[in-house]
C-alpha cells in the first residue's frame, strides 16, 4: 500500500519505471497493449475532494533520463494517457483508477506516476489521508502471425 503524506495544498507523487526489453523480444517487433490500474481511497478531511491521477507513458531511451522527459510530456512520449479521479468521501470504499496505452514497438520503457492531491486544512501536518493499493500492470502481446492452416510462424 502507498500512503501519501499530504499537508496543505500540494500534490504528492509516486513513480515507477518498467523496462520493456523482455516485452519487445517477446512481441517480435509488434506493438503491445498495456493497462495500469490501482485502487485508491482517502480519509475525509475538510470539504475539499481528494484527487488522484495516474499518468502513464511509453518512452524511448533509459529510465535515468525520465526526469527531463517528464517535464516534456506528452510531447516526448510515444504513447500517453492521463486519468484523474475525485475520490468519494467514504473511507470504507476503494475506487479503481486505470490508464491504457497502445505501446509502439520502438518504446524502451514505461513510466507510471500515481499522484494524490488535496486541499487539506493547514493545521493537520503529518496526517496521512490518501492511499493507493493493489496496483497492477497488464501487458498484452498479440499472438504470433500464422501461415495458412493456422500454424504459428517462428522467427529465428
Amino acid at each position: 500500500m502507498l500512503c501519501f503524506d499530504i499537508n496543505g495544498v500540494q500534490e504528492v507523487e509516486q513513480w515507477q519505471s518498467v523496462d520493456l526489453r523482455a516485452v519487445k523480444k517477446a512481441a517480435r517487433g509488434t506493438g503491445v497493449e498495456a493497462t495500469f490500474s490501482v485502487w485508491v481511497n482517502r480519509v475525509v478531511i475538510g470539504s475539499s475532494p481528494g484527487i488522484f491521477t495516474v499518468t502513464f507513458a511509453a518512452l524511448r531511451g533509459t529510465p535515468d533520463g525520465a526526469p527531463e522527459m517528464w517535464g516534456k510530456l506528452p510531447k516526448q512520449a510515444l504513447a500517453y494517457d492521463k486519468q484523474t479521479l475525485a475520490a468519494d468521501t467514504d473511507p470504507e470504499t476503494w475506487q479503481r483508477l486505470s490508464a491504457s496505452l497502445a505501446v509502439p514497438p520502438d518504446a524502451d520503457f514505461l513510466l507510471i506516476c500515481i499522484a494524490a492531491k488535496s486541499r487539506e486544512p493547514a493545521g493537520r501536518a503529518g496526517l496521512i489521508s490518501h492511499f493507493a493499493d493493489s496496483a497492477s500492470l497488464e501487458i498484452r502481446i498479440p499472438p504470433a502471425p500464422s501461415v495458412a492452416g493456422g500454424i504459428p510462424r517462428t522467427t529465428k
